[in-house]
């Protein structure tokens, strides 16, 4: 469940207008959930405990000062999507402080984020002759969801046979591409891009650098204060470069011995003489 569960505070109010960017929103206290399905994500508005009084808002003039750089497709989001029934699991009541019990966890409304059809969207402004039937081979990632609305993601794919170029007269055999999306006024932008000197054929290896690339993300807004610089993202793709874009002063430790199930025997930090052992 690791960054696919975020809080929001609105849900859109179906159905959407894309001809004018604008979309009524409802007051929410929930989650959203983005459930991967291969091609994009079910996105799923699950309303906490008890009922919503919210009120709903046509809130078009903001919408339209909000909207990003492009506007979506319509085939990018699909909205309301009825397919699915979710079944409830009640493992237990969640008491409220009040003397009540609530336990009741409500799907409200689920879409579809066709993550294909946005990145046919992002390479059709780019490349004039192409078309869907020619999606390359693509992994994604979820980054993070701004203020309950605005989806940041990445998606990484092979580039030998649409011969993308990055600059003029460097074409990658890979590339990968940072997009905000806001589900509310249904428009997107192309934050950065990224490549990498190697071909990556196969689907795992796409799916690890999507993974790989979400992640350093997360870190670098951190270390940066929320600012990551276009040219340290393209540096980190292209030479695999990944330690000055964090913050000097941290020491970083990853999991191998969680998942190997073997004892940690200390921690040490290069900026303290302070040593931590484990008898």
């Amino acid at each position: 469940m690791k960054d696919v569960l975020w809080p929001t505070s609105v849900i859109p109010v179906p159905p959407i207008s894309c001809q004018t960017g604008a979309l009524d929103t409802l007051e929410f206290d929930g989650y959203l959930l983005f459930n991967d399905e291969a091609d994009g994500y079910r996105i799923c508005w699950i309303q906490l405990f008890g009922d919503n009084h919210g009120r709903t808002s046509s809130d078009s003039k903001n919408n339209q000062c909000s909207r990003l750089q492009y506007q979506a497709d319509t085939s990018i989001i699909s909205l309301p999507v009825l397919d699915v029934d979710w079944e409830p699991i009640i493992n237990h009541f969640y008491d409220n402080h009040d003397g009540n019990f609530h336990g009741f966890l409500t799907v409200k409304l689920m879409a579809y984020l066709h993550v294909d059809a946005l990145l046919s969207d992002v390479l059709s402004r780019r490349l004039s002759s192409f078309t869907t039937r020619q999606l390359p081979n693509f992994s994604y990632s979820l980054i993070s969801v701004e203020s309950g609305r605005t989806v940041e993601l990445v998606i990484v794919f092979q580039n030998n046979h649409i011969s993308l170029e990055l600059e003029k007269g460097y074409n990658p055999p890979s590339l990968g591409v940072i997009v905000r999306l806001d589900l509310v006024t249904l428009s997107y932008e192309e934050r950065c891009w990224t490549s990498l000197d190697a071909d990556l054929c196969d689907d795992t290896l796409l799916s690890k650098w999507s993974a790989s690339l979400s992640s350093i993300r997360r870190a670098t807004c951190f270390s940066k204060n929320g600012n990551i610089l276009a040219k340290d993202w393209h540096e980190m793709g292209r030479c695999n470069n990944h330690g000055s874009l964090y913050a000097s002063f941290c020491d970083h430790f990853s999991n191998e011995a969680v998942l190997d199930m073997k004892p940690l025997r200390s921690l040490q930090s290069s900026a303290s003489p302070v040593t931590l052992n484990y008898g």
